[in-house]
């Protein structure tokens, strides 16, 4: 019986211990419910596949030289940010990992751990210009903190997939003339882990660039609140030089990426704004790289080439201008901004300075300057700046972390969010609360021309800053101007203030 015993108990153990084994299998090899797997120390490659749909071509690259052993060929053609320092490099079945996609799902491994990704089309993109590409955003089932931002074309993929504080990101980095028929593009993978912060501190610009005479008015909180209300649209023209045009392997994907992010931010609820694209402009792109001061005045140069004029032809409240030329400088953003601003410029490459890189033109450099600038628009400005319309910073563990609109190029460390009293923020630092009272006014820069009301004052062609005071005031006690004439409307007084800011 005691023999008998003990072999019942042995053999209870060795299933009991069977199952564990299976346990921790079967673990390995499905959705994680927790946040800790994707910071593991997990060798396992590529860093993330999507899978199926992956093939792994060289694996943990350190310098971009090493890839010139493995055949790759003009290894200088080749948009690998300068911050990143270890990447895998992989192609996709981008049309069959496209059909997936639509779908609504599809699968992902990182590092070792297997994901299943819900997505669903965002509504910017629905509503944006219908461009063949497409942008999506969901969670990782079972993770929490696990989220995932796509875009894609007929040929390549943008996408971050973030788990707590680190990112995985999917770069396609071959130029435009190296696209060929049926051949799957290059990309590389790397997490956020990888990367270096800048080697100079750098200004991402050096703050709202005022248009002559322009001084926002306490009168001007009036016209705020007559146009406030829930969701509102703001239409925005997106521009390129033939620069960043050809050495992108796409650069209408490139930069629906990042204003699918910038719309993400402007879209949440204590803002309550919506970015729509009306056109990714490519129409003028040799004009912009033959100007001569493309360089040294970018904002200037493209608002030569895209007066409001032309704004207000493609039915554009607001226009930018993402540049392939590393300006002069120690900056790479500037904004005409609220109010009756309408341009802004954001650098796309890597920017030098005194022999270092204050800015790596990486995804994540390009979106958080991009919302930078739009940031401005809204009147949104930077730390130390009057009022409660300040960037905010904040430490979490040993890391520290900076909103948005702060004035000097943090690396990964920069958050794409604005500061706000709901979150990342409090009631000084919150320029969520600005954009919100400001969104109203600048929809309504671009309006449809219903007849211009009398105005005795205008006997010149040239708007004044005192006929706009008047007009306010008027406008203010419901008096209008002459007899026989209209009630001045509020997008009447917008659109005196946007010809007066923009005159030569």
């Amino acid at each position: 019986m005691k023999a008998r015993t003990r072999t019942t108990i042995f053999t209870a153990l060795v299933v009991i211990l069977l199952l564990a084994g299976t346990s921790i299998v079967l673990t390995g090899c499905t959705s994680t419910p927790v946040s800790e797997s994707v910071r593991m120390d997990n060798e396992e490659r590529p860093v993330l596949e999507f899978e199926g749909f992956t093939q792994m071509m060289i694996s943990s690259v350190n310098t971009k030289s090493e890839l010139g052993a493995h055949g790759i060929p003009e290894l200088e053609e080749l948009t690998i940010p300068i911050s990143v320092k270890q990447f895998d490099l992989v192609t996709f079945n981008v049309t069959d990992l496209r059909n997936r996609i639509q779908k609504g799902s599809v699968s992902l491994r990182i590092k070792g751990n297997s994901y299943d990704a819900e997505l669903k089309r965002t509504e910017f993109d629905i509503r944006s210009v219908d461009n063949g590409i497409y942008s999506y955003r969901g969670t990782l089932k079972g993770v929490n903190d696990g989220r995932i931002a796509l875009t894609i074309s007929s040929r390549a993929v943008i996408a971050e997939v973030t788990i707590g504080d680190e990112s995985i990101w999917v770069k396609p980095v071959e130029p435009r003339k190296r696209m060929k028929g049926g051949e799957h593009r290059l990309h590389i993978v790397y997490s956020s882990k990888d990367t270096e912060l800048p080697t100079r501190h750098g200004k991402i610009d050096n703050g709202p660039v005022r248009l002559s005479s322009q001084t926002p008015t306490e009168e001007i909180r009036a016209l705020e609140v007559a146009t406030s209300g829930s969701t509102t649209p703001v239409e925005l023209l997106v521009a390129t030089d033939n620069k960043f045009y050809e050495d992108e392997d796409d650069w209408e994907l490139t930069a629906q990426g990042i204003i699918d992010e910038a719309n993400n931010q402007f879209n949440r609820d204590d803002i309550d704004l919506n970015l729509l694209v009306v056109d990714y402009d490519k129409s003028k792109r040799h004009n912009l790289s033959n100007d001569p001061d493309i360089k040294s005045k970018p904002l200037d140069t493209f608002k030569k080439h895209f007066p409001t004029s032309y704004l207000d032809s493609k039915s554009a409240d607001l226009a930018i201008y993402l540049g392939g030329y590393d300006a002069d400088g120690n900056t790479h953003g500037e904004t005409w901004p609220y109010l009756g601003g309408r341009h802004a410029w954001a650098q796309m490459v890597k920017d030098w300075y005194l022999g270092g890189w204050t800015y790596d033109g990486s995804p994540h450099g390009r979106r958080v300057t991009t919302i930078h600038e739009l940031g401005h628009f809204f009147y949104a400005d930077h730390e130390g700046s009057a009022g409660y319309r300040q960037a905010y910073d904040w430490w979490s563990g040993l890391n520290h972390y900076y909103t948005v609109m702060w004035s000097t190029n943090k690396g990964s460390n920069g958050k794409y969010e604005f500061s706000s009293d709901d979150y990342n923020g409090d009631s000084t630092h919150d320029n969520a609360r600005r954009i919100n009272e400001t969104k109203g006014v600048v929809a309504n820069y671009n309006i449809d021309d219903n007849g211009t009301p009398c105005n005795p004052w205008d006997d010149d062609g040239i708007i004044t800053a005192s006929e706009i005071m008047s007009a306010i005031t008027l406008w203010s006690a419901q008096t209008p101007p002459a007899p026989g004439c209209d009630l001045l409307t509020a997008s009447d007084i917008i659109s005196m203030i946007t010809t007066w800011s923009n005159q030569s």
